[in-house]
């Protein structure tokens, strides 16, 4: 007689411990994207491009496209890794405190910020670039870069604190339990 078998699916947990992509998706995903800008825009932009540029918005100095987007593009790549990098460090101490039965609460979302708090300068960077294409294309700026990245830096600090807070409110609700 032929037997029904019915196979349990088994649903595996993913460990704290181990890496997800998620934890520098949002700096390899803004990489990729000023990697395709800089793809697309390179033909049409002139021969020098400005670096820094006075306050009446003319350039200070100027650079070689094609050393201007290997510095920005290779910045953008270099911070991508460094994101990576302190993913991977972070990891490792986590498994050093699961050693010692001392795990913090919400592991992989404080691997997420201490990963992700260098889209803050990656996003400067980027909009150094843009800005820089901007100005090579149509001689104009979308607004200064001191006042992005004064806005940047703001609303960067106010999102970290809340997920600073979150993390506490987190740590101490399970000090709290025990």
């Amino acid at each position: 007689m032929p037997q029904n078998k019915t196979t349990d699916t088994v649903v595996k947990e993913k460990s704290p411990l181990a890496f997800r992509f998620s934890y520098i998706l949002l700096p390899c995903l803004l990489a990729c994207v000023c990697i395709v800008l800089a793809t697309v825009l390179y033909s049409r932009l002139p021969a020098e491009l400005g670096l820094r540029f006075k306050s009446d918005g003319t350039p200070l100095s100027l650079l070689n496209k094609g050393t201007f987007v290997a510095l920005m593009l290779g910045l953008q790549v270099g911070v991508a890794a460094t994101a990576f990098f302190i993913a991977l460090i972070f990891l490792k101490l986590a498994g050093i405190m699961a050693r010692n039965s001392v795990l913090p609460v919400n592991l992989p979302g404080f691997i997420f910020l201490m990963s992700n708090m260098l889209l803050l300068p990656q996003l400067i960077l980027g909009y150094l670039m843009l800005d820089s294409f901007i100005y090579a294309l149509n001689g104009t700026h979308w607004i200064s870069f001191t006042t992005f990245a004064l806005w940047a830096v703001g609303i960067g600090t106010i999102i970290i604190f809340t997920m600073f807070g979150r993390l506490f409110a987190q740590l101490r609700a399970g000090v709290n339990k025990k």
